[in-house]
């Protein structure tokens, strides 16, 4: 399962492996695979054996040099390719890719030459694996989002020389890391677009001075260019519509998304830029009028001025919204229902007929009014 193996890349962009699960987690993975969950101290940091390394397993499959399809930081397993479980020995059961643990593994250097065996004049060519790994100190390369260290073979198997002049227990070998794999580029066929054909400028913005038809509006109306694209359509014969102006074009206010994030921050900076001017020209105009108050003091004035005009003017911003999502029309039509049930009530209670029972008193009160009516 996807969780199971997340790492499928040689790059380590994160340590996200020394959390522990969390409970959610855990209810969506099967109980089995919690099993042989390793513990978040027993886990590996900095993994050396990533996808696309070569090893050899140690065991049934002695000598056998595979390659890792992914790693299970979860659990210190690597899922090897070649090496199957299944299938062949169980027959209900189909083949798949065996889990091993890291510990049961040895990376494979290369191919090296060794001195030639007795009785032979050439030199023998034999896999060399290593045995015990170290590192350099690992760093973060923020422009690639990855980080980065150097491995190398502390001890091999076989037994390499160590070269004249060094001393045999800081002889190492650097190992180099695998190269990611790039995905093939697709032929292109007749379904894809040429480049030239991209990069080509296929639509230009039309200017109403180029149009015969649509004159400029006059700065006396004070109309722009999308009020007057509009005009066009409520009084067509005051201003002509010409029918090939593309719309987009002067509706690009109306017909983008006003909730954007960057359209949001614009008009969250214009507020904050018009509440401070307010602050400074309500405190300037205290200032430039003291009446006998000193400067601190007519400061102060300007200050508490300048909070109840913002609280004012939050008050009507949220007033405003309140109308715009539908507050006011609500209220009317809960107060009209309102008023039509208040209305059925008097009515029923008005023409209510009380039929003649026992334990039935008229008060005093009323009996002036019955003998009237009778």
């Amino acid at each position: 399962m996807e969780r199971a193996f997340p790492f499928s890349g040689p790059l380590t962009r994160n340590f996200r492996h020394m959390i522990p699960l969390s409970k959610r987690a855990r209810r969506l993975m099967p109980k089995k695979a919690l099993k042989k969950e390793v513990p978040v101290d027993d886990r590996i940091k900095y993994w050396n054996l990533v996808p696309g390394d070569r090893v050899r397993i140690k065991g049934e499959n002695k000598d056998k040099i595979v390659t890792i399809l992914s790693v299970d930081k979860f659990k210190n397993q690597l899922l090897l390719k070649g090496i199957t479980r299944g299938g062949a020995d169980k027959k209900d059961s189909p083949a798949f890719a065996a889990r091993v643990h890291y510990s049961n593994v040895q990376l494979h250097i290369g191919k090296f030459e060794f001195p030639p065996k007795p009785g032979s004049d050439e030199p023998e060519i034999r896999d060399v694996f290593a045995t015990r790994l170290s590192t350099s100190k690992p760093f973060y390369l923020r422009e690639a989002r990855h980080w980065v260290w150097h491995r190398f073979a502390a001890a091999t198997s076989p037994a390499l020389p160590t070269p004249e002049g060094a001393q045999p227990r800081k002889s190492r070998i650097r190992i180099k890391w695998p190269k990611v794999p790039t995905a093939p580029k697709p032929e292109a066929s007749i379904y894809d677009t040429v480049a030239e054909d991209a990069l080509k400028i296929t639509w230009r913005p039309f200017e109403l001075s180029q149009d015969p038809h649509l004159k400029l509006p006059d700065p006396e109306t004070g109309l722009t260019l999308q009020d007057y694209y509009l005009e066009s359509f409520r009084n067509p014969n005051k201003f002509p519509y010409d029918p090939s102006v593309p719309m987009e074009y002067y509706l690009s206010a109306e017909l983008s998304n006003p909730h954007s994030r960057a359209k949001k921050q614009a008009r969250w900076k214009e507020r904050i830029e018009a509440r401070e001017q307010l602050k400074v020209d309500t405190v300037k105009a205290e200032l430039d009028n003291l009446d006998g108050r000193t400067r601190a003091e007519a400061r102060r004035e300007g200050l508490w001025k300048f909070e109840e005009l913002a609280k004012e003017e939050d008050k009507a911003r949220k007033h405003e919204r309140w109308v715009q999502r539908g507050g006011e029309v609500s209220m009317a039509r809960n107060k009209k229902r309102k008023e039509k049930k208040q209305a059925r009530k008097q009515t029923r209670l008005r023409e209510m007929i009380l039929s003649d029972a026992k334990n039935q008193v008229l008060p005093e009160s009323m009996r002036s009014k019955v003998n009237r009516y009778a």
